[in-house]
């Protein structure tokens, strides 16, 4: 573990200027990794949030039980110090404690520009501040509609409607409206009944230790990570969410009371996340609008590979297959045109070393509608792949165009150095 954050310089172009870290978080250099308790020190850091308005940073530093919060108003700088921290009295302190004051192993963070809110998904204390406990002294675990146990996701709408997945809970749990009191309840649960109920189940209303929830703005669904039964599930909530809803579909599975993990054009081993978006008809030309085709990115950890499916609305599968995958093809040009391995699940495609066009644990995806570009979370590779897309977000190739976390495509090994990642948690 490096116990730092980087931060890379990206051109007018929306395009990384080089592959060289330009600013290093929580060290004085960037060949230091020891973790530190100080203003500028961190112990495993696991994710990060920018407020833009404000121009502050928020670093979720896990091992010092706290938030750092970093003014970057005239941009970041190598061993700055932080600005104040959250969770903590003072940034000489890291006892974890329950409290309106402490933090206690904090993994999450999300902010809301519209309301100007920090979200904190506060691990050790079963809580997102200030939602899972009835007030700031109370840390334990229950099944309520105020209580979590072990949240591992928070997304908010910008209705400042909140998504929780509470993944020892086996449900999600949302809150509608902006949170403005302690202890609030869920308004509604998705996988379980009502409130008190949390076994896991395998239906088309149940869930098995989900991972993450993501609001589909556009096209009014939301999807769940329903990780330990190896499939995502999409709901439409273009009229609400209903305590004990039902999914309108399923991804990785053909049938809602199937769970196995398999490697095949249809099916996933413990999906970690899902990204949306809408893209251009490559025939037509123009744009698809509401009711109509988008694509649906799974991070499909089990099996080594980004699984891409095309789906039209209203939401119904157009077919149960992906159309594409990233991460393993018949030959390593894994241009466009190319084979793709539906069935190919080794790490690195069965390279016995990292390349440009495979991965091993692939975590997380990001989609840079923007700029066009795609972001990989190569875990065991400690390092961030990223794809140029075309300017209606579709692949240009199969092949990764930069990397960030190690100096070319095929370094191993865990170092510290200006272009070195150990063990990225967040993205």
């Amino acid at each position: 573990v490096s116990n730092r954050v980087l931060g890379y310089s990206i051109g007018v172009d929306g395009t990384l200027v080089d592959h060289t870290a330009d600013v290093a978080l929580g060290q004085q250099d960037f060949t230091s990794s020891t973790s530190g308790l100080s203003d500028f020190e961190m112990s495993g850091p696991k994710a990060v949030a920018i407020d833009l308005v404000n121009r502050q940073l928020f670093v979720a530093d896990t091992g010092n039980n706290r938030v750092m919060v970093f003014n970057i108003t005239d941009g970041a700088t190598t061993g700055m110090v932080a600005l104040y921290v959250i969770g903590q009295p003072s940034v000489f302190d890291n006892t974890a404690g329950t409290s309106q004051a402490l933090l206690s192993q904090p993994t999450g963070l999300d902010y809301d520009h519209g309301s100007n809110v920090l979200y904190i998904a506060d691990t050790g204390n079963n809580r997102v501040i200030v939602i899972g406990q009835t007030d700031f002294n109370t840390a334990t675990s229950g099944l309520s509609a105020t209580k979590f146990s072990a949240p591992q996701g928070v997304d908010v709408n910008t209705n400042g409607d909140i998504l929780v997945t509470d993944t020892g809970n086996n449900r999600v749990l949302e809150f509608a409206g902006n949170i403005a009191a302690n202890g609030n309840s869920a308004t509604q649960v998705i996988g379980q009944v009502n409130v008190t109920l949390g076994t896991s189940g395998l239906t088309d209303s149940t869930l098995n230790a989900p991972t993450s929830a993501v609001w589909d703005y556009s096209r009014g669904l939301l999807y769940v990570s329903d990780t330990g039964n190896n499939r995502i599930l999409a709901y439409d909530v273009a009229g609400g969410v209903f305590d004990g809803m039902s999914a309108t579909f399923v991804i990785g599975q053909s049938n809602f009371t199937s769970g196995s993990a398999a490697v095949a054009q249809d099916r996933v081993s413990a999906p970690a996340s899902v990204v949306t978006l809408d893209i251009v008809d490559e025939v037509g030309g123009s744009t698809f609008d509401a009711g109509a085709r988008e694509n649906i990115w799974v991070s499909d950890s089990g099996n080594n590979r980004v699984l891409i499916f095309d789906y039209e609305l209203p939401a119904t599968p157009t077919a149960g297959e992906a159309i594409d995958v990233i991460g393993h093809y018949s030959t390593s040009v894994s241009a466009i045109g190319t084979t793709p391995r539906f069935t190919n699940a080794a790490i690195y495609s069965g390279d016995s070393a990292p390349n440009s066009f495979s991965f091993s644990d692939v975590k997380k995806n990001y989609v840079d509608t923007v700029n066009h570009r795609l972001f990989v979370q190569d875990n065991d590779a400690n390092r961030i792949l990223i794809f140029n897309l075309d300017a209606s977000n579709n692949l240009i190739d199969r092949v990764a165009d930069n990397v960030i976390g190690k100096p070319d495509f095929t370094s191993t090994g865990n170092t510290v150095s200006q272009q070195s990642f150990s063990m990225v948690d967040g993205m």
